[in-house]
């Protein structure tokens, strides 16, 4: 009797640098210098010909790929991340190493009227969105991200 193809429960990657986080639309890792990658869940499966087989969550990593093509037809919002490149193994973003739920943890407070400049600039991005019939859907401190150089907020996780 022939041995059965061998199947893996792990992520199948193209990439193999470490992991930053992830979620239900994917897993987001550290690519070249400046980049982070998130690519979809995939299993490992030999029984497969490209080596790898969906999960079921990957209908989100599509649309999160859908939507950034909607996005890409406009000029770009400056609080919204805008992807670097986008394929079917992952997207590329700009690496931006804050979040807003990592400045809330630091226990540095904002002053009045920068937190009213982010108020606005997260309602802007959500309104340009709203514009295309679009919806973030996950709007939460850690998919707020803060560039180091500046006070801007800016939104990704475009997915949910």
């Amino acid at each position: 009797m022939p041995t059965p193809p061998k199947k893996y429960n792990m992520v199948w990657t193209p990439f193999r640098e470490g992991t930053l986080g992830g979620g239900r639309d994917g897993i987001v890792l550290r690519g070249p210098p400046g980049v982070v990658v998130k690519i979809p869940r995939r299993f490992q499966d030999d029984s497969e010909e490209k080596g790898y087989r969906d999960t079921p969550d990957v209908k989100y990593f599509e649309h999160e790929r859908a939507m950034l093509e909607l996005m890409q037809k406009r000029p770009p919002h400056p609080n919204i991340i805008q992807a670097l490149m986008s394929a079917d193994d992952g997207i590329c973003y700009p690496y931006m190493q804050d979040n807003l739920e990592l400045f809330l943890d630091r226990g540095v407070l904002a002053s009045d009227d920068q937190a009213s400049v982010w108020v606005a600039q997260i309602a802007s991005a959500a309104a340009w969105l709203e514009s295309m019939d679009l919806f973030h859907g996950d709007l939460r401190p850690p998919n707020i991200r803060q560039p180091r150089s500046c006070q801007d907020l800016r939104l990704w996780q475009h997915g949910a």
